[in-house]
């Protein structure tokens, strides 16, 4: 059972001891993928990434198998929120090697090139849209609040936000659970305060957390939905996004809400989510993975949404920060198609993808 954010397992071939050219690995590798049901995302020369179908223990996994010098790097991952994969990852990768292995005794070497020629043929078919390849960088914890190339509005916002709980317990508000009367002080929305002309606190509320546990699932959200999205919208519109779609939960709290005390960066968040709905819906992402996506954020949505029904906590800005979001995505939809390059690693080697409206 893999633990991580987000869970993963990794395997290995070796190709001089299975006495396969690389040519006739692509062949049996992709006749394994497809034996096993996954989805073929990507395909080229020096290998492809696949995506499982979804099951009772997951939200489906991303499945990369690619060929460096004489061995094959196999790594199964998983593309929803999940922390713990209850084995799935290893899983798949012991079923590939099953697969991979009894295709390869009971081919030939003259079929498999032959079979070549014909997948050759496959390769600018399949490369339609980038591989989720930005969660390569989280290579330890510290990597999570370190901001990087595709990866600089999401930490600076985790480590924003953190600073602010840190500063509010130093001062005294608490860790588990901030009083009202510190949220009101340091910013929380609230009605008679807000319209008293404190309109600042539209905008303050949202980096405010009502207490650790808050904190972390929100942190987690953001971290896990600006992974996908950030090196799609770029620094300006990512940011953009997420202040817009908290204000926009803001003000349906504000309108909704007669003297609730509102804080936590859920709104934000739900929004960033309801732009990412929209972005499925544009060929930025490969096809196989946005299938896998959209049950895991349709999931994140409706759970929290009927969560949100119990007392204490404020869904109308959520409801709000994810229309906001709808409409903010529905905006950048031109610009998404725009020309623009997109780099990305698979094992040792670096690809570009263009497009152009």
């Amino acid at each position: 059972m893999a633990i991580g954010i987000p869970p993963r397992y990794t395997g290995e071939l070796n190709l001089d001891e299975l006495n396969l050219s690389p040519e006739q690995f692509l062949v049996v590798a992709s006749e394994a993928v497809m034996q096993l049901g996954w989805d073929i995302g990507w395909l080229n020369a020096s290998g492809m990434v696949a995506y499982a179908p979804i099951s009772i223990s997951s939200w489906s996994e991303e499945v990369k198998i690619i060929r460096e010098g004489g061995s094959v790097k196999i790594k199964s991952e998983c593309l929803g929120k999940q922390i713990v994969d209850f084995g799935k990852n290893r899983r798949n990768i012991v079923r590939f090697i099953d697969v991979f292995t009894a295709i390869k005794e009971a081919s030939q070497a003259e079929e498999l090139e032959q079979k070549y020629l014909a997948l050759q043929q496959r390769f600018p078919e399949v490369l339609n849209g980038q591989p989720l390849t930005e969660k390569e960088k989280f290579d330890n914890i510290f990597s999570f609040f370190t901001p990087t190339e595709g990866y600089f509005i999401t930490p600076v916002l985790i480590n924003f936000n953190i600073i602010v709980f840190m500063l509010m317990a130093l001062c005294g508000a608490g860790i588990f659970e901030h009083n009202a009367d510190s949220l009101i002080w340091w910013g929380a929305n609230l009605r008679p305060f807000t319209m008293a002309g404190e309109w600042w606190r539209l905008l303050t509320n949202y980096f405010l957390h009502i207490g650790l546990l808050q904190l972390i699932m929100n942190m987690y959200a953001l971290l896990y939905i600006g992974a996908l999205m950030e090196p799609y919208l770029g620094r300006t519109r990512f940011l953009s996004a997420y202040l817009l779609s908290g204000l926009a939960g803001s003000i349906t709290s504000l309108y909704w809400h007669d003297a609730a005390v509102s804080v936590g960066a859920s709104s934000a968040i739900f929004g960033l989510y309801g732009v990412f709905l929209i972005m499925m819906t544009t060929d930025l992402i490969e096809k196989s993975a946005r299938k896998a996506l959209f049950s895991s954020i349709v999931f994140f949505v409706v759970f929290n949404l009927l969560m949100g029904l119990r007392g204490g906590v404020d869904n109308a800005s959520h409801i709000g920060g994810l229309m906001g979001g709808l409409v903010i995505g529905c905006a950048c939809f031109p610009g998404l198609f725009k020309p623009y390059v997109l780099n990305f690693k698979l094992g040792n080697n670096w690809f570009s993808k263009g497009q152009s409206s």
